[in-house]
Formats: C-alpha cells, sequence, structure tokens
C-alpha cells in the first residue's frame, strides 16, 4: 500500500512537473512574441516618423502673405491650402488692412522677413509688400524711393534665405469705368467716369490714330482737376514702374514665378497699355511670368502652379457657345478664348486638344453675345433642367470616366448661372469630381475653377482630403449661386426701402447676416443633396460691411459619406 501510493506520488509529480514545463514554455512564448511586436510596432512608428519629416522637409512651411483680409482671397485661399501638403504661415488678420484702412507696413514686413526664414517656399502679394494692400496700391501717397526701399527688402529677404522660393503676384492698377471712391481715391466717385473715358480715349488713340479719340481725350482731360489728374497719374507711374521692377527681379533670379493681373479694365486705357509694355518686358521670362486678367485669385492660381510644378495638369476646354468664345468679358480687354489658355498656363497646366489624354475637361459656360449680371427673374432652380450629361453630350463629350470637370460659369458676371446649378445637381457625376467658380468677373471666375481643378487633380486621395474638398465646393455654391444670385439682391432690394445704399453703421448689418444665415442653410439643402455631405452655416458676416461680399463658417463635415 506504501509502494503504491509512493509510484502514484512520483507519477503525479512527474505530471504536474510536465504541465509546469509546458506552461514555463508557454509563458516564455507569450514574452518573446510581445517583445517581437514591440519591436515591429516601434520600427513601424520610427518609419512612420521618419516618413513624416521626409514630407515636411519637402513640403515645408509655406510662406503666405495675403492680397488682403477679405474671405474671398485670404480666407478661402487658406482653405485651399489645406488639400495640399503644405502648411501654411500667414499674419493674423489683426496685422492686415481694413478696406481703406491701412496696416503697419513695417510689421508686415519684419513678420515676412522672420517667417522666411522656416519657409522653403512663398506666395506673396506685392500689393501688400510693397504698398498695404490692394486698396492700399491704389490710394497710397508712398513715393517711388519709399516703395523701392521695400523692394530691396524683398530682395535681401531671398539673398537671406535662399532656401526660399518666391512666387509673387502684383496688379496692374485698375481704372474703373465707373465714378466710385469706395476702392479707390476720394476724387474718384466725382471724376472717375472722366478720368476712365480720358484714359480709354487716350489709348485707343495711340493705337488707332483716330481723331475723333484725340478730340475726346483732350476733352475728358480739360474736365478734370489738374490736381486730381496729377494724383492719379502719379501713382499710375509708380505702380507701373514698381511691375517693371518686378519682372527685373524675375531676370536677376530673386522671383522664381511672377503673376501680374487686370483688374477691372477695358479693350482701350491705361491698363491695357501698360499690360502690352510689361508683356514685352516679360517676353524672354515667358515660363516664369504671367500677364493676364484677373486679381483676387491670382495666389490661388500660384498655389496650383506650385502643387502642378512636377507633373502639370493637362486640360481639355469646351464651350457652351463656341460661337462666341473670341467675344470680350465684361471689365476685361481681350477675348474670353485668350483668357482661358492664359489662365490654364498660369494655373500649371497646358491644353491638351485629345480628350483621351486630358486630366480635366474644362467646361465654359460661356455667354453667347453679351455677359451681364444674373437675371433678377431667374434665381429658382428650375424643376425642368436636363442633367449636366447632356450639356456634356452636346460638345461631344459622351462620358468624363475618371477626368476632373471644371466648370467655369462665365455666363453671368457677379454670380452663378442658376441653369448649369440645375443641370449640376441633377447629375450623376460624381461630386469628387467637380471643381466649379462662378463669381465676380470672368478672369476671377476662371482662374478660381482652373486653379481648383488643378489642386484636385494633384490631391491625395484620402477620406480627410475628400471632406475638406466637400467643404470648398459647399463654400463655393453658397456664395457663388446662393449668395450672388439670390441673397445680394435681396440686401439691395430692402436697402432700396430703407432708402439706403448700404448697411455700414447701421442696425441693418446684424439683420442681413441672420437673414443671410437662414438663406443660406435653406439652400444648404440642395447643395448637401449633390456633395453627400452634411454641412450648415453657423455665422454670416460682411467683410467690409457692405453687400457686395460675403463670409461666412461652415461647420465641420462630420457625418458625410
Amino acid at each position: 500500500m506504501n509502494s503504491l501510493n509512493y509510484k502514484n506520488i512520483l507519477k503525479i509529480a512527474r505530471i504536474e512537473f510536465v504541465e509546469v514545463k509546458s506552461k514555463s514554455v508557454f509563458l516564455l512564448w507569450i514574452i518573446c512574441l510581445v517583445i517581437f511586436l514591440s519591436n515591429f510596432v516601434f520600427s513601424i512608428d520610427r518609419k512612420r516618423q521618419k516618413s513624416t519629416r521626409e514630407d515636411l522637409s519637402k513640403h515645408d512651411s509655406l510662406l503666405y502673405l495675403p492680397l488682403d483680409e477679405r474671405f474671398t482671397t485670404r480666407d478661402l485661399f487658406l482653405s485651399n491650402a489645406e488639400i495640399t501638403t503644405y502648411r501654411i504661415s500667414t499674419p493674423e488678420k489683426s496685422m492686415l488692412p481694413r478696406k481703406k484702412i491701412l496696416p503697419d507696413i513695417d510689421a508686415l514686413l519684419e513678420w515676412t522677413q522672420k517667417a522666411a526664414k522656416d519657409s522653403k517656399i512663398s506666395i506673396i502679394s506685392a500689393d501688400m509688400f510693397l504698398y498695404g494692400g490692394l486698396i492700399a496700391s491704389r490710394i497710397s501717397v508712398d513715393s517711388y524711393e519709399a516703395v523701392r526701399t521695400r523692394l530691396k527688402i524683398l530682395e535681401n529677404i531671398h539673398l537671406e534665405n535662399p532656401q526660399l522660393q518666391l512666387f509673387v503676384s502684383s496688379t496692374v492698377m485698375r481704372t474703373p469705368a465707373y465714378p466710385s471712391a469706395e476702392e479707390e481715391p476720394d476724387y474718384y466717385g466725382e471724376y472717375g467716369r472722366q478720368i476712365f473715358l480720358f484714359s480709354f480715349h487716350t489709348h485707343r488713340y495711340d493705337v488707332l490714330h483716330d481723331p475723333k479719340d484725340k478730340t475726346a481725350s483732350d476733352a475728358y482731360k480739360n474736365q478734370i482737376p489738374q490736381t486730381v489728374l496729377n494724383d492719379f497719374l502719379t501713382r499710375r507711374a509708380r505702380n507701373f514702374s514698381v511691375n517693371k521692377d518686378l519682372i527685373k527681379m524675375v531676370e536677376k533670379n530673386v522671383i522664381k514665378r511672377l503673376v501680374i493681373t487686370l483688374d477691372d479694365n477695358a479693350e482701350y486705357g491705361f491698363s491695357r497699355r501698360e499690360a502690352v509694355e510689361l508683356e514685352k518686358l516679360a517676353a524672354p521670362f515667358r515660363n516664369r511670368i504671367a500677364i493676364y486678367h484677373g486679381a483676387d485669385e491670382a495666389q490661388l492660381t500660384l498655389l496650383s502652379n506650385i502643387v502642378a510644378a512636377k507633373k502639370p495638369v493637362s486640360v481639355f476646354p469646351v464651350y457652351r457657345f463656341p460661337q462666341s468664345k473670341n467675344l470680350i468679358p465684361a471689365f476685361e480687354g481681350e477675348p474670353l478664348a485668350a483668357s482661358v489658355k492664359q489662365q490654364i498656363s498660369a494655373a500649371g497646366g497646358y491644353v491638351e486638344n485629345d480628350l483621351r489624354k486630358a486630366d480635366c475637361i474644362l467646361y465654359i459656360n460661356n455667354f453667347e453675345e453679351k455677359e451681364t449680371f444674373p437675371p433678377k427673374n431667374k434665381i429658382d432652380l428650375p424643376a425642368d433642367a436636363k442633367p449636366l450629361e447632356d450639356w456634356l453630350k452636346r460638345t461631344g463629350i459622351n462620358s468624363i470616366g475618371r477626368k476632373i470637370l471644371i466648370l467655369a460659369d462665365n455666363r453671368f458676371y457677379n454670380g452663378a448661372d442658376t441653369e448649369v446649378i440645375a443641370a449640376l445637381f441633377k447629375s450623376k457625376i460624381n461630386s469628387k469630381q467637380i471643381a466649379y467658380a462662378g463669381w465676380n468677373t470672368s478672369g476671377n471666375t476662371l482662374g478660381s475653377s482652373i486653379a481648383l481643378g488643378v489642386l484636385r487633380a494633384r490631391m491625395a486621395k484620402n477620406a480627410s482630403n475628400f471632406s475638406r474638398y466637400r467643404k470648398l465646393l459647399f463654400a463655393r455654391f453658397i456664395e457663388d449661386w446662393v449668395y450672388m444670385t439670390i441673397g445680394r439682391d435681396r440686401v439691395r432690394n430692402d436697402l432700396q426701402q430703407q432708402n439706403l445704399k448700404e448697411f455700414a453703421g447701421t442696425k441693418f448689418e446684424r439683420e442681413y447676416e441672420l437673414k443671410m444665415k437662414d438663406l443660406f442653410n435653406l439652400h444648404a439643402v440642395e447643395i448637401n443633396r449633390f456633395l453627400k455631405s452634411n454641412f450648415n452655416i453657423t455665422e454670416v458676416f460682411f467683410p467690409w460691411h457692405r453687400s457686395f461680399e460675403v463670409g461666412f463658417t461652415i461647420k465641420s463635415d462630420e457625418t458625410s459619406k
């Protein structure tokens, strides 16, 4: 009995030893696995960190000095930049001008000099850097010598930061056809029309040598006080000289790329005359200097040019009314077709005449006879609208495939064509493949839509970027269609009933902000349905306290598909 017990005890001990040994081996195996996985994860994390550092070294901070403080210039640029790989460094809005209230230029120059040290690419508005903004370029009294000193600072920034590439935008000082001092010197409200006509007929006589133009030029000149004329011509001469200096800075390789845009001009006039002279000077540097119609969107064009630098985007343009493509848009001095080619090239693209080879299709919804304001009796989307696919088929395009469809809504100035909006919203085209703009001048529309299309074509395809891209499209539809075509007229009609031209300094501004917020969210339903998104407007404001332009805040798209 004792012997049996002893043998049983040994047997049990042997079994327990094997079990303990097995458990120890298993535990050891688990420890080894944990160590291996930890090292593996750590290795991946190090690779990710290395990849991130490499990305940042390739796409470091982009220094951005905006044209001015408006939503449609600064804010929309920053939104577009979110779908690129660049981190944007830009001055606080408090440092920028407030319409005719000029900024502290010395502070802006100091900020730019500091930011340049940590940047590899810059997009700089010469109007902001040299004068204090777009409006300042038209009203500042700084001498040419003072401005030249600032140009020297820009050159020193290049010398002190050899890693920094300078992409610069500038404008040819405009000569509006209408008398208004809102964005011009105070005297333009009284003598603006005479100044425009003097400019128009002076240049027209230079070109055509028609004695009638000489007579008209002299007559209008005599209607303008000499002090007013001297001030206007002196400022023009200063700005013209500065633009020539900027071209020389391209020649000296200080500036990598320069765009000079013509804002609010005509077929004849001082603006056009200066542009012709600048084009001659820029001729040897055609691949680095672009001169064309536009202004507010020019820095977006520079951004898309940077993004597409390594792989330019091919664009196949078609027109709704091809027989009218050589007509001249309102506020511009060249045929629409010429501007289309210029804008494509400026944005980092090139015209591709073979549809099969094109990255993008550019559909220009051009005007048939004359560009006008959007008709007030056609603000609602037509219920019987045909889908956009039908419009494309009339141009010979049966399918866009995987291409980006750029819609340049040029039929009207200062607002969208409700027919094309309705056709788009009825289409089955994936909204991710759409780029759209339809606002202000023809040049603004072309530049904004083409730049957006180029950015989309070269955008990294991930969920975050697609969400941001939907937000960009939502903003364009809200501003270009809902506000410019519908909301602005409602505001202005109400102002007329109050015997007011504008609402700055009155109680009505806040009322209109709330009314526009309601209007925007009402139509957001249609826009969201097309975009498959869930955006809404949380705030509306008027950047320059007038009805012409609007700004708004969009709630993040957290539940979209």
